[in-house]
């Protein structure tokens, strides 16, 4: 048995390559024929440790092909028509948006890359992730093969070398302290966060400071000029060194030199100069993205924002509190033990031999299917953090929609036209809220097929105001009608929509697991100039919602006015979209004029830190909507201590579990009665919040996920994880 590996490029000294060659020496000593592949070759290499793709001979069925997955090639394409059982260690690719103002070649690379190793999803046997980062990345798209988590093999030998004498000749001793990052000159490695840091840490705590990144700019001129004029209009150009490509002993003199090592990259896929630091116990100052986290182990000092101020102090710290300083030298050493060539090696050599020996078990895919995703919705919301969760749960899963969005952030979506190969033991969700042709599709898949169900507004609403809406809402029944027999298992976001769905017929097994909502998100920094404007001594009413029918915002607009008449300075701001032209719109005006109400606010279509600002001077949460399969916005306004006061339709008491004031009458004067005591007792005011926040805690990720994932076991037919 030969057991090869395949890669585009094998350099001299880099991760990539010194991982390559390890690994090699290790299957050696296990005992196999092997050798190393590549399409270009560093002249630097030793004669006979790797030979041209050209070179490469006849592979027999059960000869073995290790690929090393790194960027756009054409071995992406042929791999699958190369003999041999495929195992794939994957080092990650650099999104290309990094490369969009800088290198149209590095974002055709990578763009490249990223497809090639997407297609490769269903060809492989096994993978193996350098992080848990990685192997999150090949689950995401939909990569089915057992995926196992190695760290790179780091050579650790070569750091024991001789580093250069004229380089600390240089800078030893002369009183500077030495901020350090090592890394290619690159816009994913974003350096210009380095120097805005070092800038704060040099001006606030150490005139006497210099910063020095280390690293090649070659193909990224661009943004090398782009960085280098930055520190000049910074101010601190003279006191930045870049070094460019250098030597193996200077870079290993500027780690003996270096009292910080800082880094503000937002994509590793491992991020071996972190390893390095730890090695010469320089104490670490990183930024918390991608596979950053994964490698320091919770060690170093992990930053949760990229604010100047707040590195500049941690580094300002690591300076100068010595007790603090050898806290994290310590901590750093402790996880150094972890990338040792013989606790890496062994686990290594352990994967490799049971791969060898045995074929490994395709974990079954878990699809999601929606009409449209977009930023912020309540439905694309669940959908994104439904796929966290499979993916934590060790199950590939991608997203597929009807029109899937462009730009940044949303190239992983799928389009459900290129769907790959379905097996029974996959399963599909769909995600259904209105009507589309991706029902009937959905029902015709050949695998394990789940409806989440987040209800379809009765057409009736829409009927006087839209015409096309109420046509596609009663698609939207019609869909689900047609679907009962042909799904496996239903998920509704509440007992009302699993309702919905046995008065439509259905008789499959059914559970209910509220929205995951991202509360994470309502922690950012709410926009300062709405709170200042609003924050003005009037009682803020505040509703929340696209404006639509079914959400019956002229009574919210009733109520508020007989309110007005006990409260004159009273606010009412409606916070959603809306068709200004619509029909509805137009009639909502028209009420509040027949009213003669006024300080009535539509907000429209606003940024997402408006709509925290808005629900932080809020005084009372008004809902009087008629049909709510959950209504996220409730929990919202309980996260944000709003008292809510809320007509008692369909989802919404089940939502309120008890919580905040539900009322059984629409009747504007007694409405208006029961808000005046919301806002001025605080004895009321106070049991209401404290009843909100005891109803918060049941949607909390950590409970819903509970239930999430007991219904995903009971669907796979496994053991609850």
């Amino acid at each position: 048995m030969k057991v090869i590996q395949l890669l585009p490029t094998l350099s001299y000294g880099d991760a990539v390559g010194n991982d390559t060659r390890a690994i090699k020496e290790l299957l050696i000593e296990m005992g196999y024929e092997t050798q190393i592949y590549a399409e270009n070759i560093d002249p630097r290499l030793p004669k006979g440790t790797v030979e041209s793709v050209a070179n490469m001979p006849q592979l027999e069925q059960d000869d073995v092909i290790i690929y090393h997955g790194s960027t756009g090639t054409d071995l992406n394409e042929r791999l699958p028509n190369l003999g041999g059982r495929k195992l794939m260690i994957y080092h990650n690719i650099t999104p290309p948006h990094f490369f969009e103002l800088y290198s149209q070649g590095a974002k055709n690379l990578t763009e490249y890359g990223l497809s090639g190793i997407q297609k490769l999803a269903n060809q492989l046997e096994y993978c193996i992730a350098d992080s848990e980062f990685n192997k999150q990345d090949l689950l995401r798209m939909g990569y089915t093969c057992p995926i196992d988590v190695c760290p790179i093999l780091i050579p650790f030998s070569d750091y024991e070398k001789k580093p250069s004498e004229k380089v600390l000749r240089q800078y030893e001793g002369d009183g500077y302290t030495n901020l350090l990052f090592v890394g290619r000159i690159a816009p994913n490695k974003c350096q210009e966060d380095v120097l805005r840091a070092f800038c704060c840490y040099q001006k606030c705590y150490n005139p006497k400071s210099r910063l020095v990144l280390v690293g090649s700019w070659d193909g990224m001129d661009s943004y090398y000029k782009r960085l280098y004029a930055y520190a000049q209009m910074l101010g601190i150009a003279d006191h930045v060194i870049f070094t460019g490509h250098i030597k193996f002993d200077e870079i290993l003199a500027w780690y003996h030199l270096a009292d910080v090592f800082v880094c503000m990259s937002e994509h590793e896929g491992f991020c071996v100069p972190l390893v390095e630091a730890m090695y010469f116990d320089v104490p670490i100052v990183a930024y918390d993205s991608t596979a950053i986290p994964d490698t320091l182990g919770g060690s170093g000092v992990l930053l949760e924002t990229k604010e100047p101020d707040k590195a500049a102090w941690e580094i300002h710290r690591l300076v100068t509190q010595q007790a603090h300083r050898e806290e994290i030298i310590s901590g750093q050493r402790k996880r150094l033990q972890d990338f040792q060539y013989t606790p890496v090696s062994e686990r290594l050599r352990t994967l490799l031999k049971d791969f060898l020996k045995e074929q490994k078990i395709r974990k079954p895919r878990i699809l999601q299917f929606s009409s449209t995703i977009s930023r912020g919705d309540a439905v694309s919301n669940d959908i994104i953090a439904f796929q966290n969760a499979f993916l934590e749960m060790g199950y590939p899963s991608k997203i597929y929609t009807e029109f899937p969005p462009s730009g940044h952030g949303w190239e992983e979506i799928g389009s459900t036209n290129n769907l790959p190969e379905l097996h029974q033991e996959d399963v599909v969700l769909y995600h259904h809220a209105t009507g589309t042709d991706l029902a009937k599709k959905f029902a015709q898949l050949p695998c394990k097929k789940v409806l989440v169900y987040h209800n379809v507004t009765p057409p009736d609403f829409f009927a006087p105001f839209d015409e096309g809406a109420a046509k596609s809402c009663q698609r939207g029944l019609d869909n689900l009608y047609d679907m009962r027999k042909n799904v496996n298992f239903c998920i509704g976001v509440s007992k009302f929509n699993v309702m919905d769905l046995q008065k439509y017929g259905y008789t499959c097994p059914m559970d209910v697991c509220p929205i995951l909502i991202p509360f994470s998100d309502y922690d950012r920094t709410p926009d300062e100039q709405t709170i200042i404007e609003y924050k003005d001594g009037c009682k803020n009413i505040i509703f929340v919602g696209r404006v639509a029918p079914n959400k019956k915002f002229e009574d919210v607009i009733t109520a508020f006015s007989a309110y007005q008449k006990l409260d004159q300075t009273a606010r009412l701001i409606l916070v959603g979209s809306y068709d200004p032209n619509g029909v509805y719109y137009k009639f909502l005006i028209n009420h509040i004029q027949t009213l003669g109400v006024n300080n009535v606010l539509f907000t429209g279509h606003i940024p997402f830190e408006k709509i925290l600002a808005f629900y932080r001077v809020a005084d009372v949460f008004l809902c009087m909507s008629e049909h709510e399969g959950f209504c996220v916005p409730l929990v919202e306004a309980m996260y944000f201590d709003v008292p809510v006061i809320t007509y008692g339709s369909t989802a919404i008491p089940e939502t309120m579990g008890n919580s905040g004031i539900i009322l059984d009458t629409k009747n504007p004067e007694h409405i208006a009665k029961v808000l005046y005591g919301v806002v001025y007792n605080d004895e009321i005011r106070s049991q209401i919040i404290a009843g909100q926040r005891k109803r918060l805690e049941d949607f909390s990720h950590e409970n819903v996920l509970k239930i999430l994932k007991k219904i995903t076991c009971e669907i796979l037919e496994e053991k609850i994880i």
